[in-house]
């Protein structure tokens, strides 16, 4: 698993996911809290957004199930301004029954008596003591009790205000509510959301009268939008339906009981018990809550209340209806919002609840729905989780994408089928804890990249040092070895080449007069390459040099010394193979002896390039004490060269690994113009080497010297100094 991994990888992951994990767990309780307020910004944008995208279609207001009877501005001209008399207001609820109205329903509420009625009037001035008018005002009569005969005469609902909560010495007015006009069964009120311990209900003398009693409050946000209707409210802890509800059930044959009952998604309101008629039936939530599906609003379904008085009026628009009344042009008292951008009156809210419980066309949130959010997103948060810290960023930011608009295409098409879904606080969520999880793993690579540079940084510097010091080294072990080009007028011509693989090499060649007639000569290969290659041929060089120019005897004691000092100085357990020899430089007798090395060749003008003969093979020196190197001789003659090298010439590979090797040496050795010196002879075989090679990486060290006899009267070039990489490479 990613998590258990080590290193800066892990690390990586680790830091994403406990940043997704703390965004997780924040994100989740901020929203649990506020569900549980009722009001949460981002979703409430999102529903309202698919309310603006689909509208409910309300149909013709000729089909509705209920119209309001608007006393608005242009009958307030006619009749006077609100507060009317009450006689005033009984005519227009009087007026709407008899066009044919199954019930009215009242928004207006009638909880004090009519400051306006004569009765009232006379009671005035009789406290004043002004007694002329009063005889006349007491034969007036008292206004409320033409709106106590009307309530009578009609099927009228009358609105009822919760209050809130009253202190110890305060009065509740809970004994108002007929037990026969409650919804059953009344404990299902323990659960509903909307309380409240007081309440303004009508007069005394007109709740006998009314159809039904209502309550007409609803809650908004501080936008002042109305999502939802408090369809069952609690009064003195005694249920009561929304005026729209209960409108509906005061149109239904008498003695039939509204009923709540619970369902696995809330609550189900039916609006009377079963009789011949169906019940209309509404959902809810398991609080009382209603959801509304708002269409635009319609003038067709006002209708002014001076209009109900002119002889010509259209009494289709009444008859089978409910009526409700309501005030309406007062300022701005009663405006509201609907989630389609309208400002409505809270009428509209009642009269749109009424067409959709007609219509069965519903907004449902089940409870469950919450925990389906929630399991979303958690569910997309882990994804996040054990994905982003491995993926690339841009294809995380696809999937996030493509998911999201997955999810609120969902919602939308669920929206459209009547279940509100909060599909933005998911998708909310699921963008704030992708964009923590890309700034956090963005934040940890960045730190990441610049600690990266700065241990490159320290690298490039520890290795530029360290490259000095082998420069340094290059030039030092270059500087220990003789030069390059020997040579004696007439006996005698040297040339070498010495080319390291790396900066420090371990091949070494090696060259100087024992006496004043005998030149030695040596051509070595240390094991390995590299720094402890360099050293080891340093003291192998050392050792040889020091064991040859301090004893004078022949060359196998020599050799069998030179490896006895090597072998006591190989703390390394490294070897060294070497061709050593010892010419006369008189007699050109030349006395070789090779310690596991390559044998020379020996060629000159006229004679086919031909390698040495020795006795018995021997092994490197440097491994074993006391071993006994084979020795050799021949005659040299002027005109003859003898080419020593390391196994980095037959060896050298070209770009497909094929080697060099022996033939092509041989070769090369052949094709020597006659009368070269040693120098033009080395730099023809390097030359050749080179072309062979091109393209190729160096894979060993690369020496080679040429020992010549000079013809008589021929000169060799002028030495040279120290040894160096020869421009021809």
């Amino acid at each position: 698993m990613r998590w258990l991994w080590s290193g800066e990888e892990a690390r990586s992951g680790q830091i994403c996911r406990l940043t997704v994990l703390a965004l997780t767990l924040v994100l989740l309780a901020v929203h649990i809290w506020a569900d549980r307020r009722g009001d949460i910004p981002l979703r409430n944008f999102w529903w309202d957004t698919l309310h603006g995208q689909m509208p409910r279609d309300r149909g013709d207001a000729a089909d509705a199930p209920a119209v309001v009877v608007a006393i608005d501005e242009e009958t307030m001209s006619l009749y006077g301004e609100w507060p009317w008399p009450r006689s005033e207001t009984a005519a227009v609820i009087s007026q709407a029954y008899s066009l044919g109205a199954t019930v009215v329903a009242s928004d207006v509420i009638f909880s004090q008596s009519d400051p306006r009625s004569p009765r009232q009037l006379a009671d005035y001035f009789r406290a004043r003591g002004i007694d002329g008018p009063v005889a006349e005002l007491e034969k007036l009569g008292h206004t409320d009790d033409y709106l106590k005969n009307v309530l009578k005469q009609a099927n009228v609902v009358l609105p009822v205000i919760g209050s809130h909560v009253l202190g110890p010495e305060d009065t509740k007015q809970c004994d108002f509510l007929d037990p026969s006009v409650l919804i059953q069964p009344p404990e299902l009120a323990e659960g509903l959301s909307l309380r409240f311990e007081d309440s303004d209900p009508p007069l005394p003398e007109f709740q006998g009268p009314a159809r039904g009693l209502a309550t007409i409050d609803f809650v908004t946000d501080n936008t002042f939008v109305i999502r939802s209707l408090n369809a069952v409210q609690t009064i003195c802890d005694k249920p009561i339906l929304l005026l729209g509800p209960e409108a509906i059930w005061a149109a239904r044959p008498d003695n039939l009981f509204s009923h709540v009952g619970p369902t696995w998604t809330g609550l189900q309101v039916t609006l009377g018990e079963d009789g011949d008629v169906p019940a209309p039936r509404f959902p809810a939530e398991s609080d009382g809550k209603f959801w509304m599906h708002f269409g635009k609003v319609d003038a067709d379904r006002y209708i002014a209340a001076k209009d109900l008085f002119e002889p010509d009026f259209d009494r289709s628009r009444f008859e089978g209806k409910i009526a409700f009344l309501a005030v309406i042009d007062l300022g701005r008292v009663d405006q509201r919002k609907s989630p389609l951008g309208e400002v409505i009156y809270g009428i509209e809210a009642h009269l749109q609840m009424i067409e959709q419980i007609f219509a069965q066309d519903f907004l449902r949130r089940p409870a469950f729905l919450i925990w389906l959010e929630i399991a979303v997103f958690l569910v997309a948060a882990g994804a996040i989780a054990v994905f982003a810290p491995g993926a690339a960023p841009i294809k995380t930011v696809v999937a996030i994408a493509a998911g999201m608009t997955l999810w609120l295409g969902l919602g939308a098409g669920l929206f459209a089928t009547g279940v509100l879904v909060d599909a933005i606080s998911p998708a909310g969520g699921v963008l704030v804890v992708s964009l923590g999880a890309l700034a956090a793993t963005l934040v940890e690579r960045d730190r990441q990249r610049l600690r990266s540079l700065i241990d490159l940084e320290r690298v490039r510097a520890d290795r530029a040092q360290l490259q000095g010091e082998l420069d340094a080294a290059a030039r030092i072990q270059m500087a220990l070895l003789p030069p390059r080009h020997f040579a004696i007028d007439g006996q005698i011509d040297l040339a070498c080449y010495i080319d390291p693989a790396r900066t420090v090499g371990g091949d070494f060649y090696d060259h100087f007069m024992v006496d004043e007639k005998h030149l030695f000569f040596l051509v070595a290969d240390v094991s390995d390459k590299g720094a402890d290659a360099s050293q080891f041929m340093l003291v192998s060089k050392t050792l040889w040099k020091s064991v040859a120019l301090r004893t004078e005897a022949p060359l196998d004691v020599i050799q069998l010394k030179a490896n006895s000092e090597i072998t006591r100085e190989n703390t390394a357990l490294m070897f060294v193979t070497g061709l050593c020899g010892l010419l006369n430089l008189e007699t050109r007798v030349l006395t070789y002896s090779s310690a596991g090395h390559d044998t020379p060749y020996v060629f000159g003008d006229g004679r086919l390039p031909e390698q040495l003969v020795l006795g018995d093979t021997s092994p490197p020196a440097g491994l074993m004490d006391g071993i006994e190197f084979p020795v050799g001789t021949v005659q040299l003659s002027p005109g003859d060269r003898l080419c020593i090298f390391t196994d980095g010439v037959t060896e050298a590979m070209d770009a497909s690994n094929e080697l060099f090797g022996s033939e092509r040496l041989e070769a090369t050795l052949g094709t020597a113009a006659t009368g070269l010196d040693s120098q033009a002879v080395v730099e023809h075989v390097v030359s050749r080497v080179r072309r062979f090679t091109q393209g190729a990486e160096q894979s060993d060290d690369l020496t080679l010297m040429v020992v010549s006899i000079p013809e008589q009267g021929r000169r060799a070039r002028p030495g040279h100094g120290a040894p160096h990489r020869n421009p021809l490479r």
